[in-house]
């Protein structure tokens, strides 16, 4: 048995990721589970089992003895913790029961590559009660090794699958119908921020930009819509909601919670802004290059190299107001080429096979 430790299946690309692996190894024969602890509830449907164990505090004995109880009575080989955080993530849960259920393998997933010092700290202290560290970005890896002292064979680099199962470009005429089911802005260039509402996705600098298009009297020919799970710890949505309705940016942008089908969604917009202050591998930025929408992206986010300058898109300095504007405008104008070469060799990096087997030779070895 594995048991993927994640705190909630909400509307998430680090979710929708250990779906797919977990789904993907039930087809390979293995018994997968997802233990959950914040919310009874799956907000995305899979045919995996997932069992809630309660966990009412920040620090909660009474969760990590019944998690310890319930991964004993079902004989749970591999512990999994499917991204960091200290208390508030899975990560060190984990790492707690195997002091108190030897028996059991633990692996710790990274999938952002900021580290603050308690965390640095964690893992100096507890990473060797992992039996092997995951992560999908180089960047998370190298300070693994480099600052915190994990010894290189410890640590995995192991990318997001590429979900082109769900993820396409659609035909001209359905797109200009979706743009009209979405939008009804037919005359407008419209750019799209999808992510969590939480500090690290940076949305109120996008809301600050659109304040400054229109003091400026450049607003008329853009549109801004932003989706995303309103619920993230430390959320930022009602500052968002308050911002935009402070500076009287509503006619010019709309704030939405999260969205059934990011595929239809990516399909009618004309360009993808992503201004994370930091990223591991970005779900949405694949997504977006499997429907061959064009993106604009923080220098802070693009660590995987996935946005190339005038080929799928631009990069700009992050934080940087008049970068980000040169790089919509020049957007308005390019044609870009997602079938260039060296973009096709990228994104065979994050094919799902490969993936698949790299996780299967992970939890079998």
């Amino acid at each position: 048995m594995i048991s993927f430790l994640i705190p909630s299946l909400r509307k998430g690309g680090a979710e929708r990721q250990f779906i797919l692996v977990a789904e993907e190894m039930i087809r390979c024969g293995h018994t997968v589970e997802f233990i959950t602890y914040k919310e009874k509830e799956s907000f995305y449907p899979t045919l995996v089992n997932t069992v809630y164990i309660s966990k009412k505090r920040k620090i909660d004995l009474v969760f990590l003895i019944s998690l310890i109880r319930y991964l004993k009575k079902n004989k749970t080989e591999i512990l999994c913790s499917c991204y960091q955080g200290i208390f508030e993530g899975p990560l060190l849960w984990a790492r707690l029961v195997k002091i108190f259920h030897s028996k059991v393998k633990v692996y710790s997933c990274f999938r952002s590559p900021y580290f603050s010092n308690a965390s640095k700290l964690v893992e100096k202290l507890t990473s060797n009660l992992s039996a092997m560290l995951l992560t999908n970005n180089k960047a998370a890896k190298n300070i693994l090794i480099n600052s915190i002292g994990v010894n290189e064979r410890k640590v995995k680099l192991i990318n997001n699958i590429a979900d082109n199962d769900n993820f396409y470009p659609l035909t001209i005429n359905k797109k200009l119908e979706l743009r009209q089911k979405f939008f009804n802005k037919s005359n407008k260039h419209i750019f799209s921020v999808i992510g969590s509402y939480i500090p690290v996705k940076n949305q109120l600098f996008i809301l600050k930009t659109i304040k400054y298009l229109l003091d400026q009297s450049e607003i008329n020919s853009f549109y801004f819509s932003f989706f995303g799970d309103a619920n993230g710890l430390k959320s930022t949505y009602d500052k968002c909601l308050a911002y935009q309705k402070e500076n009287n940016i509503e006619s010019y942008s709309e704030i939405n919670t999260s969205i059934e089908n990011v595929n239809e969604l990516l399909n009618a917009i004309d360009a993808l802004i992503v201004p994370s202050l930091y990223e591991g591998t970005p779900n949405i930025v694949m997504e977006a290059i499997l429907c061959k929408v064009p993106v604009i992206i923080a220098k802070s986010a693009n660590k995987s190299k996935l946005i190339l300058n005038g080929i799928n898109g631009y990069e700009y300095n992050t934080d940087n107001m008049h970068d980000l504007l040169r790089c919509m405008k020049k957007v308005k104008t390019k044609t870009f080429n997602f079938d260039h070469e060296t973009l096709k060799q990228k994104m065979l990096k994050f094919d799902k096979q490969i993936i698949i087997n790299q996780y299967l030779d992970v939890f079998t070895n």
